[in-house]
């Protein structure tokens, strides 16, 4: 499954968000497809310190994402965020277990989960933000598009990180 997470500012102060490419924010975005829950496969950064994004009132920012059933790619775009169902260590699934998996469905409910991750991992009062860190849920119902180009005129604003 691929599509584009669009982050908006709605609010009428600055909101932060934990970047994905580092380890806390890696593990704070989550994706629940249905009844399985999506998380980061990523265990080991070659550079890794806390950074967040700071969304102005009415901001918005972009991300493409994959989720997989399994480790194997298949990108749309480079710089697409990847998840994957299942266990934490996905690649010890067995492909039976994958094969049997249901496909992915049109107008299934795909949830953004933030749970507040980047708490337990930033023992330095340095790292904590000054602003207000979003957490919660956002649900959408996915739907199915027709070529890449539609999903590329999905993408609003500068990109996530």
């Amino acid at each position: 499954m691929s599509g584009v997470l669009t982050a908006r500012n709605t609010g009428k102060e600055p909101l932060a968000i934990v970047d994905r490419w580092n380890s806390w924010g890696a593990y704070q975005w989550r994706l629940t497809v249905g009844t399985e829950s999506a998380g980061n496969p990523q265990h080991d950064w070659y550079a890794n310190f806390y950074t967040e994004t700071v969304l102005a009132p009415g901001e918005v920012r972009h991300a493409r994402f994959n989720v997989t059933r399994s480790r194997s790619r298949a990108r749309i775009g480079e710089e697409a965020w990847w998840f994957v169902v299942g266990d934490a260590i996905p690649i010890l699934r067995p492909p039976s277990a994958i094969a049997s998996s249901p496909p992915f469905t049109r107008g299934q409910e795909v949830a953004l989960v933030m749970d507040g991750g980047v708490e337990m991992a930033a023992p330095d009062s340095n790292l904590l933000s000054t602003i207000a860190l979003w957490r919660g849920t956002a649900e959408v119902r996915s739907e199915e598009l027709t070529s890449v180009q539609e999903l590329d005129g999905r993408l609003e604003g500068k990109p996530l990180r």
